[in-house]
């Protein structure tokens, strides 16, 4: 599998490597800030300026009393963080679906009108899909010229009254058209 979670959807296996080290430096980096919060709400509250037993055994039980406050902040810095982080991997990762899906859709619009299709970005997951979807277009599009083509030389057939090649244009036309099946 690979890193859309369709071994036909991805395009290399360099690319889920990719997502995988990217994952990865995400969660380091995560951890670092977990630490650097935590060792900062530590050390703010920490007093080590005592000199005897009582003056340091005093400044860790004033420690005590902050601490469940700091952690409480500390955590909520932390979660929205980490939430932060994760919408960016999400709205990241729905854009490489997102897009195209919407590509899709306005490839299958403008092919009625003339207009060529255009592929998904390089670095898309639908990679294949994208491919099979230009060809079926490109196929069904020579379909068509094809079919107005016979069309155009059974109207000149018919206009030249030349009966024989106008049944036999009508019959090529039939098999043409009867290639397409629609399955309900």
């Amino acid at each position: 599998m690979t890193g859309c979670g369709n071994r036909k959807i991805s395009s290399t296996a360099g690319e889920a490597i990719f997502h995988l080290k990217l994952v990865s430096r995400i969660a380091l980096l995560t951890t670092v800030v977990a630490i650097l919060v935590l060792s900062t709400v530590v050390f703010f509250l920490s007093n080590e300026s005592g000199i005897t037993y009582a003056e340091v055994f005093r400044s860790r039980w004033l420690t005590q009393i902050h601490l469940d406050k700091a952690l409480l902040i500390a955590g909520l810095i932390l979660l929205g963080f980490v939430a932060f982080i994760t919408w960016l991997i999400s709205l990241y990762s729905s854009f490489r679906i997102a897009g195209p899906l919407y590509r899709f859709a306005q490839n299958m619009s403008i092919t009625d009108k003339g207009i060529s299709p255009i592929g998904i970005r390089h670095d898309d997951c639908l990679q294949d899909i994208s491919q099979q979807l230009l060809a079926s277009i490109k196929k069904i599009d020579e379909h068509k010229q094809g079919l107005a083509d016979l069309c155009e030389q059974a109207r000149d057939s018919l206009q030249t009254a030349d009966a024989v090649e106008y049944a036999s244009l009508i019959a090529r036309i039939k098999e043409k058209i009867d290639l397409v099946q629609l399955d309900e």
